[in-house]
């Protein structure tokens, strides 16, 4: 699915860690979203390695010169 947005409506990166059980086990994922100013939240990528996507947040807070919001994974 492809959403037009205007950059300047992106306010924050949301950093979530979730993890995700099936019939094989569990594994973690992180999710990668970027925040809206109408408080939208649109997933951009999710990810299983946990230093790769916080550098891809960096790199777009760094380009978009806004915040990383990062939520701590659930501990169950």
């Amino acid at each position: 699915m492809s959403v037009d947005i205007s950059l300047k409506t992106i306010v924050a990166i949301q950093l979530i860690g979730e993890t995700i059980s099936d019939e094989d086990g569990s594994f973690k994922s992180f999710e990668l979203n970027i925040i809206l100013n109408n408080a939208e939240r649109l997933n951009v990528m999710d990810h299983s390695n946990l230093r790769g996507i916080i550098n891809d947040a960096e790199t777009l807070s760094e380009f978009l010169n806004i915040p990383i919001w990062h939520a701590e994974s659930n501990k169950t």
